[in-house]
């Protein structure tokens, strides 16, 4: 397992990220098997369903899809960087 970061944008504005709470999960494929927030609100501490799927992807290989994020605003539509394609 690893844990990449986003710079540029390109993989939140692929995975329609638009809040700094947003986290992508990928597969040994290099899918996208969850996308959204690991919190239910902002600034909350301990367990919320979105965090509860990334552990289940992660210890069953199988869990929920997504999960509203929450966070500062990171971009809005007009900002978006032009994917590479």
């Amino acid at each position: 397992m690893s844990v990449v970061t986003d710079p540029d944008g390109f993989d939140g504005a692929r995975a329609g990220a638009v809040a700094s709470g947003h986290v992508t999960l990928r597969n040994a494929t290099g899918a996208i098997v969850f996308s959204g927030g690991i919190t239910p609100t902002r600034g909350h501490i301990g367990p919320n369903p979105g965090a509860d799927a990334v552990l289940d992807w992660i210890l069953e290989g199988r869990g929920a899809p997504d999960w509203p994020a929450f966070g500062c605003a990171i971009r809005n539509d007009d900002s978006a960087p032009e994917i590479p394609r």
